[in-house]
């Protein structure tokens, strides 16, 4: 789905995505840095439907928290698997809002080359 946007947006300035589901929110908040158009969601069911700009909430979450949202997604509830025994996604949530940007290091836990060195 992500890679026919990425396709279409060569041609395109905006790009809309129907889906009911919230998984595809998610990936599209996350992957909305690769696609170079607009990206928009059409979300929800008969009455309910809205269109979300993917683009807007991924700016509002920053770079490191829409990058990490996909894992978190995951472990929070997704459709797939269930949430933290006691947790639910808010409580999570809540402890993420109050990490710093530079809590969501890219580098896996790894020690960096300096940190290796001084070891």
């Amino acid at each position: 789905m992500f890679l026919h946007a990425s396709n279409a947006s060569k041609d395109h300035d905006a790009i809309i995505i129907r889906s009911p589901d919230t998984d595809v929110a998610v990936l599209g908040i996350t992957l909305n840095h690769a696609i170079p158009a607009k990206l928009y969601l059409d979300i929800g069911s008969k009455n309910q439907r809205r269109l979300l700009n993917l683009g807007e909430i991924a700016s509002s979450l920053g770079e490191m928290r829409a990058g990490a949202l996909l894992g978190f997604h995951a472990f929070t509830g997704c459709d797939a698997v269930s949430s933290f025994y006691g947790k639910d996604a808010c409580g999570c949530d809540k402890c993420v809002n109050q990490m710093e940007e530079s809590d969501f290091s890219d580098d896996g836990g790894q020690e960096s080359d300096e940190e290796e060195e001084a070891l």
